[in-house]
């Protein structure tokens, strides 16, 4: 009977155990992505703030800072992205534990294209693409947005399943994400992992805390990463060299088991919060947008002539500006009010009333609360787009808001501006952020 109530013990302290360390690993694994995917977007930055290369005569190949550019004869701009792709690159051989086989920005036309590190196929890529630039396929395949309001609606990065490459026949997994430019698909960014990665965090993992997890692609703890093509999942094998040993201390495992618990729901939310201003991320919004009531309005916030503040003062003094407003907002806001960081200097605040009277009011609020307080010594203003909504989905009230922010824009910024039918109609044709 004791032996019985044991191995009954033991089960159970070792579901207890390998639940909350599979989400240890499943976070860990989710965590690397997100990590991997916040230094691709700065491909995004580098590219908006690069100059273009002056050299009307560039050679074919040309290599600098242990990045390569290739371009076509025909090339028109080329942006100077050397030391920029140089840096991300070794930052993704961290983030990866040097898995990263890759890291290349190609022109969506096949006129240029930077590769690091270089090898000669890529040439042939190019040039296969500036013959026929649908032959790459990939916007279409993994169902990349192909203009800048649509990627601001969902996953911006796409991961794909592993595959075989064409050229060099290695196992690869990649990530893709598109570059804007004037709102339309400029280049495409790719990150090519080595094909095991997943399978090398599980081996690392399983070192480390003397556990026995396994890949799958059918059975155990879904992955769950995100914006990845295919599911994978983790299990443990019912029997271990361990199992016997850990029969031993089950009771005492039993009796720390709220205390795992606890910190497994700790763990589980790091993957939904901004690093940067502790606020929830886009991520964490899309989990929650089918919650959304019937009845609610969006504020859409952008920090105005952000990009000169970081100009002249730097990133540093940037990221300080971003923690500052993102607490006078939560200060502004109410206990059941849904705050999200959007992305770079953007803030959308949802408000569970479609009273635009309120929302409007709210909005100027928040407006005047900014620009009455300094942040880091500098005076800071934000515009602001507001629509509400009643049955129509978040994507049109979402759109909604952002031509309201844009109308603020164009009015002088620094100001509110509430959605109206007519309110599209009347932005200038080259007004932006």
């Amino acid at each position: 009977v004791t032996f019985s109530i044991s191995a009954v013990l033991f089960h159970s302290e070792q579901q207890v155990r390998d639940i909350y360390m599979m989400s240890r690993l499943h976070n860990e694994i989710n965590l690397s992505f997100l990590k991997m995917y916040s230094t691709l977007r700065r491909v995004k930055v580098a590219f908006s703030n690069s100059a273009a290369i002056s050299n009307p005569n560039l050679p074919i190949i040309t290599a600098e800072d242990g990045v390569t550019l290739v371009v076509n004869p025909q090339h028109h701009a080329v942006p100077q992205l050397y030391e920029s792709l140089n840096k991300i690159k070794d930052l993704l051989d961290l983030e990866s534990d040097n898995h990263t086989h890759l890291l290349s920005l190609v022109q969506k036309n096949g006129q240029y294209g930077y590769f690091t590190p270089y090898r000669p196929h890529y040439q042939a890529i190019l040039n296969s693409l500036a013959k026929d630039p649908e032959s790459l396929g990939i916007l279409k395949k993994y169902h990349l947005a192909e203009e800048f309001d649509e990627s601001l609606l969902f996953c911006d990065i796409r991961t794909s399943e592993v595959y075989k490459e064409e050229y060099s026949h290695q196992q690869m997994l990649s990530i893709f994400m598109p570059i804007f430019d004037k709102k339309k698909v400029s280049a495409l960014a790719i990150v090519d992992l080595n094909s095991d990665f997943i399978a090398y965090k599980i081996r690392k993992f399983n070192k480390e805390n003397n556990t026995y997890f396994q890949l799958s692609d059918s059975k155990g703890m879904a992955l769950n990463i995100p914006c990845i093509t295919t599911q994978e999942y983790i299990y443990t094998p019912r029997f271990t060299p361990d199992s016997w040993h850990h029969l031993l201390f089950s009771l005492a495992i039993a009796t720390l088991a709220t205390l795992l618990f606890n910190s497994y729901f700790k763990l589980k939310g790091v993957a939904f919060r901004d690093k940067l201003t502790g606020l929830h991320n886009r991520s964490y919004f899309q989990r929650k947008q089918h919650s959304l009531r019937h009845c609610y309005s969006v504020i859409l916030m952008d920090i105005d002539d952000f990009k000169a503040i970081n100009d002249h003062y730097g990133h540093d003094t940037g990221d300080k500006i971003l923690r500052g407003l993102a607490e006078i907002i939560q200060r502004c806001a109410r206990k059941d009010d849904l705050l999200i960081r959007w992305g770079g200097e953007e803030f959308l605040l949802v408000l569970y009333t479609d009273n635009v009277v309120v929302a409007q009011e709210r909005a100027e609020f928040i407006r005047k609360t900014i620009a009455e307080t300094p942040i880091n010594g500098l005076r800071i203003s934000v515009s602001i787009g507001v629509s509400a909504c009643t049955e129509q989905s978040f994507e049109l009230t979402f759109k909604q808001a952002d031509i309201a922010l844009y109308q603020s824009k164009a009015l002088g910024k620094n100001q509110v501006t509430l959605f109206r039918e007519n309110t599209e109609s009347s932005l200038p044709p080259d007004v932006s952020h």
